[in-house]
């Protein structure tokens, strides 16, 4: 791209222009002509003085810019005696026309005449500065004489006889004479007399130093190295910086963490005193709320023996009549008979094999009750294991019994005596509140290895009863899951009571006392766990390891594993005695 406007016809000119012997006569004296080109640069040699391209000094077309020197046009010619031809000039480089300070008119071949920029000689362009730096120092020229000069182009700079430094990726080089142009991109230039001096400029991470065209080794070196402090520092700073970043976030998360840890301190401090007052403070349930003494009934499932019997025992006390349903009829016939001498109170039985899921059983216990102002539904009827087993080894029927009994049993019981409860309730236009109690366990609150099936069971009631009680709260009817440890009874075959395994008499107590309170179960919806030893086991657990770490689990492995091996000791030993 030229920036000078020379005409087309001069530039065919010096397109064609070879390597010839001058005329004196057609060119005003002895020279030569001679061109080089390399990409987009051309330099046209010095010749003699006199007519068109007989004279001058040169011809020199940069990147992205041109100059042309004496001896192009008319003797002395364009930009006479020019920047290669021996006069005084000056190019500025990338993007930039030429710019001129003091330089000699060869067109007559009188080297006294000189020109300023501010004063254009014949056939000259005024000056175009655009861009860059002029430093120079003039010399009057000669036709073959090459000037010194300066230039400062892309990323680098020229000095006449000095260095130049080309274009992006161009290194240093050094010059003595007249230059033949390089490769805007950073081509290996060539030196008119093919030599070229030492690299005194280097490649630096400063770029500065290259855009200065600082040659001066120990000032680079010094800058360079104060360029790697800065560049180092900077590094640094940005580390810092990162840091501080890393830091805040880290405090964040710790004022996060330490306002929920102060909540979780707040709410455990007031679930303990809520503890404390079901426990200890707040006074016993009226069951007159259920219809207590007004004829109501209540139905309890599993009533034949342990916690079964006394749920039917103490509602009878408060005043219900009570359905007593238990897979042996001898049994029921009995705790019958005991319950209306002592309580006053009305029966029912229903023999009730919950191990079969049998439709039989259920359309029997709908037939029984399908007329009772039923308010209370107790759904313990549940099977364990027989001793703490791997659940590989669990025997096939001992499993589907726990499944059925537990789970199966308990829903199709629900949904037999529910819509009754809540029949009752509407009759009476809600002035009385139903209920039903569902019995949990630590098996379910605690996934208990050795136990795994009636574990799964249990936590299954735990998640069902507490749906369950959403749905009927708006119905009048307060659906509870009851939560025990161990109690004296033939499930438990534990015999020995302690502060921690109470007997029948005392858990229900406990349960029908805080109805509708979650006593160790405050973290938990529509969940209770009555009585006091196992109310602070389970809030003591809940909010330190958690129900369901590894913690918790490990424990409960080992002290299973410990029981089945005594367990199986003690069968070892009673089938030896029997052999015996």
């Amino acid at each position: 791209m030229a920036l000078d406007n020379t005409p087309s016809t001069s530039n065919s000119n010096i397109s064609t222009a070879t390597t010839s012997a001058g005329n004196a006569s057609a060119n005003g004296g002895a020279g030569e002509s001679t061109t080089y080109r390399e990409n987009n640069t051309s330099y046209r040699g010095r010749g003699g003085s006199g007519a068109a391209r007989g004279g001058g000094d040169g011809y020199y077309r940069g990147y992205y810019g041109e100059r042309r020197g004496g001896g192009y046009s008319s003797g002395g010619g364009r930009y006479g005696g020019g920047y290669y031809g021996g006069g005084r000039g000056n190019y500025t480089g990338y993007n930039s026309s030429n710019h001129r300070e003091n330089y000699t008119d060869h067109r007559s071949g009188d080297p006294s005449v000189e020109h300023t920029s501010e004063e254009a000689g014949p056939n000259e362009e005024p000056p175009n500065h655009t861009t860059g730096e002029v430093e120079e120092t003039a010399r009057s020229g000669s036709a073959g004489h090459h000037g010194t000069g300066s230039y400062r182009g892309y990323r680098g700079g020229y000095r006449g006889r000095g260095n130049f430094r080309g274009g992006a990726n161009a290194g240093p080089y050094h010059y003595d004479a007249k230059y033949t142009g390089n490769d805007s991109k950073g081509g290996t230039p060539r030196h008119y007399k093919d030599t070229i001096a030492n690299d005194k400029l280097k490649s630096f991470n400063n770029p500065w130093i290259n855009i200065m065209g600082i040659q001066d080794e120990s000032t680079q070196t010094k800058l360079e190295s104060r360029f790697n402090e800065l560049s180092k520092l900077d590094k640094e700073i940005l580390n810092l910086q990162k840091s501080k970043l890393k830091l805040e976030s880290n405090v964040s998360s710790l004022d996060k963490q330490a306002v929920r840890e102060e909540l979780h301190v707040q709410l455990t401090t007031e679930n303990f005193i809520s503890l404390i007052a079901d426990l200890f403070i707040l006074p016993p349930v009226n069951f007159k709320k259920y219809g207590a003494k007004t004829g109501k009934w209540a139905v309890v499932t599993g009533a034949s023996d342990g916690i079964g019997k006394e749920y039917a025992f103490q509602l009878a006390k408060k005043g219900l009549n009570v359905v007593l349903v238990s897979r042996t009829q001898s049994k029921l016939e009995l705790i019958a008979t005991e319950i209306e001498t002592k309580y006053k109170v009305e029966t029912k039985i229903v023999a009730f094999d919950a191990s079969t899921d049998n439709d039989d059983n259920y359309l029997g216990l709908r037939d029984v009750i399908s007329d009772l102002p039923i308010t209370v539904l107790v759904n313990n009827v549940g099977q364990s294991h027989s001793i703490p087993v791997p659940f590989l080894e669990t025997d096939e029927q001992e499993l589907n019994d726990i499944i059925t009994i537990n789970n199966t049993a308990t829903l199709k019981i629900t949904q037999v005596v529910a819509p009754l409860i809540i029949s009752t309730v509407n009759k009476e236009k809600k002035k009385v509140r139903g209920l039903i109690l569902t019995m949990g366990s630590f098996g379910g609150l605690l996934p208990t290895p050795y136990l795994a099936t009636y574990s799964g069971s249990k936590a299954f009631l735990q998640a069902w009863s507490n749906a369950l009680a959403g749905e009927l709260k708006p119905q009048g009817i307060d659906v509870e899951l009851i939560i025990s440890y161990l109690v004296t009874s033939a499930m438990s075959k534990i015999k020995r009571t302690s502060a921690t395994i109470p007997n029948p008499k005392q858990f229900v107590a406990a349960t029908l006392r805080g109805v509708g309170r979650r006593n160790g179960a405050q973290d938990r919806f529509a969940t209770n766990t009555p009585y006091w030893s196992h109310a602070f086991m389970h809030f003591g657990i809940a909010n330190t390891v958690g129900v369901y770490s590894k913690v918790a689990n490990t424990l409960n492995f080992n002290m299973h594993r410990a029981i089945r091996k005594r367990a199986l000791k003690r069968a070892e030993r009673l089938a030896a005695e029997k052999k015996d």
